[in-house]
């Protein structure tokens, strides 16, 4: 994941943004590893405003962060560290700061010199470039219990994550684990298409869910032309996820929190129909008694 990150963040074109990201998470990974003890440096606050002009306003930063082990706190307001093998990250990103700090001074040289000024080539226009995500493919459910306790504890991130919070009613619950069947169709069509046209995800989704108007239109309008289908079919799906899950997508790099909740929430529909069949009562009984 820290890897397919520092792609992202290398695609930048202000190299000084580049240097202060890796910078500011070569920081954050280091303070962890060698002060294991302390805290205060397991925490991050988004609302800070270094860590947000340097990491969460740039693509990649998110993903980045937890590729060195920092993921959203149950309560929503901090990021807090979970693990990660800190020797290896910090190995990759001081390596990515000595890249970009040595390649801007030899550019400034070349500079000084008269010489032709070459600017870091990191890749083709990020709309134009296909990423695959490092995120979540499959559910991973080994921090809880199982059975009727474990149900209890996913419960309590289900909750937060569905807009909506329980269903009121059957019908309510059958629409609801409908519509995160849905989400999970509308995340896999939006990577399908972003690797067909090799573009980057966030980028279909702005330009068809947002209609941004600034920046290269040439993949968005002959997507329009040639494939309107398919076009509606991931506006609808943003649609239906919007009204789902209480996950942002603003790009890429949100992307993995989306599949992350989706995965999660399809897992705990399945566990709770199978708990419910055991018990011999329905699916909705059951959230009932979860929810109490």
């Amino acid at each position: 994941m820290l890897n397919a990150a520092l792609k992202e963040i290398l695609l930048l074109k202000d190299v000084e943004k580049q240097r202060l990201a890796v910078k500011t998470l070569f920081k954050l990974a280091t303070n962890v590893h060698t002060k294991p003890t302390e805290t205060k440096y397991h925490k991050i606050r988004p609302d800070n405003p270094q860590i947000k002009s340097r990491i969460f306003d740039i693509k990649g930063g998110r993903t980045a962060l937890r590729g060195i082990g920092f993921g959203l706190s149950e309560c929503g307001e901090f990021y807090e560290y979970r693990g990660a093998p800190l020797e290896k990250c910090c190995a990759i990103l001081e390596n990515a700061l000595n890249d970009i700090t040595g390649n801007n001074q030899n550019n400034s040289e070349n500079t000084a010199d008269g010489g032709n000024t070459s600017q870091r080539q990191v890749g083709q226009n990020p709309s134009r470039t296909y990423v695959e995500r490092q995120g979540p493919r499959g559910n991973d459910f080994k921090r809880f219990k199982s059975g009727i306790e474990g149900l209890y504890q996913r419960w309590s991130e289900t909750a937060f994550v569905l807009t909506k919070g329980a269903p009121k009613t059957e019908g309510q619950y059958i629409i609801t684990e409908k519509a995160v069947e849905v989400c999970d169709e509308f995340l896999k069509l939006l990577e399908e298409s972003a690797k067909e046209n090799n573009c980057l995800q966030g980028y279909i989704y702005q330009h068809l869910v947002h209609k941004m108007e600034s920046g290269d239109k040439t993949i968005i309008n002959q997507m329009l032309e040639n494939d309107s289908e398919t076009c509606n079919a991931i506006i609808n799906g943003a649609e239906t996820f919007r009204k789902t899950l209480r996950v942002k997508i603003a790009d890429d790099a949100d992307l993995d929190t989306a599949r992350r909740a989706v995965i999660d929430t399809m897992e705990f529909f399945r566990l709770l129909k199978d708990e419910s069949e055991k018990l011999n009562i329905t699916g909705f009984e059951l959230l009932c008694k979860l929810d109490k």
